[in-house]
């Protein structure tokens, strides 16, 4: 279902990131701050799947076009609407390849 990540080497604690934000992936690591659970780091697993999915330039041009777009429909509350999120909060229910788009009209 997932790759496993040495959390160690694709991991990297900051001190600094955005107000609000506890972790961001941006390939191949992700940064966070503070203590991260579980829960976060499979969050954080499945973006990074989702990137190599779209082999990387794909998944943030598609990310930043999609918020964009939810912007006018959601206001403030697009990030939570976009479908690359939506998939990674669901990784509970389980997630698939391409599982995102299911999402992407929602």
């Amino acid at each position: 279902m997932f790759v496993t990540y040495q959390v160690n080497t694709m991991f990297k604690k900051v001190k600094y990131l955005p107000r609000g934000v506890i972790a961001i992936t941006l390939w191949p690591y992700v940064f966070y701050k503070g203590h991260i659970n579980g829960n976060i780091v499979q969050h954080e697993k499945v973006h990074l799947r989702q990137q190599r999915e779209l082999l990387v330039i794909g998944f943030y041009i598609l990310y930043g076009l999609e918020w964009f777009i939810k912007l006018f429909f959601f206001g403030k509350y697009a990030y939570w609407h976009i479908s690359f999120e939506t998939e990674a909060y669901a990784w509970k229910k389980g997630t698939k390849p391409y599982g995102w788009v299911k999402y992407l009209f929602q």
